[in-house]
């Protein structure tokens, strides 16, 4: 699971910022990590598969369902754990950064 989560240089770049700005919508990630679209969405539904995001809907747009107003929000604890399992477990050595 670590893998796939941190296995594409497009999902860290959304993990990376979610953890600094905060929840945003699927466009404002898109418009701000570079990716397109069609790759952001993909992305994020297997950070959400995973734990690592959940979305919350925007009140005043048309509702929870609609996925223009779905909020991502980083579930940081999740996201940290997998971390640290995938360096367990690729044994890094010592002085490897630790933590998220």
């Amino acid at each position: 699971m670590a893998a796939s989560v941190y296995g594409t240089t497009a999902q860290l770049q959304i993990i990376r910022y979610l953890r600094v700005s905060g929840p945003a919508t699927r466009l404002d990630i898109a418009d701000n990590t570079g990716l397109n679209r069609g790759l952001a969405t993909q992305c994020l539904n297997k950070l959400k598969s995973a734990g690592v995001v959940t979305t919350v809907g925007v009140p005043g747009f048309s509702g929870p369902e609609d996925p223009a107003s779905r909020r991502y929000h980083l579930e940081t604890p999740r996201a940290e754990a997998l971390f640290d399992a995938l360096a367990s477990y690729l044994h890094a050595p010592a002085g490897f950064p630790t933590g998220f």
